[in-house]
């Protein structure tokens, strides 16, 4: 179930990463840029890490893989980054916020395929 939340805040992360550009260009949205897109991004990242860090370790405590584990602090590491250097915020949350999603979904999948490996037949 972590797996699940983790990757459906990540996607509205990218969402969010996505969209409110557009809206920028597009709408002249400029005052709900600046106050509120930091802010955003911290009301995410705090969840989006948590998450990780709970369920990617056990994860592997059960299916014995690493590459959730290292694509998912990968991800982490970039949507931090992106909060810091705001020049490349946009590429760095985006491509933090689909490592997150694809090391969810595996860890998720690895999961489920060792579970079903050990249920009676």
């Amino acid at each position: 179930m972590r797996d699940l939340i983790g990757s459906w805040l990540s996607l509205l992360c990218l969402c969010h990463c996505l969209a409110l550009p557009l809206l920028v260009v597009f709408f002249d949205v400029a005052i709900l840029h600046d106050e509120h897109h930091h802010g955003f991004h911290l009301l995410l990242i705090v969840p989006i890490a948590l998450l990780a860090i709970f369920s990617l370790p056990s994860g592997y405590c059960r299916h014995h893989r690493l590459h959730p584990s290292l694509i998912g602090g990968t991800g982490i590491v970039l949507l931090v980054m992106g909060l810091i250097n705001h020049e490349a915020e946009l590429l760095l949350t985006v491509t933090g916020s689909l490592l997150m999603v694809a090391a969810h979904w595996r860890n998720r999948h690895l999961c489920r395929q060792q579970r079903s490996l050990f249920k009676p037949s």
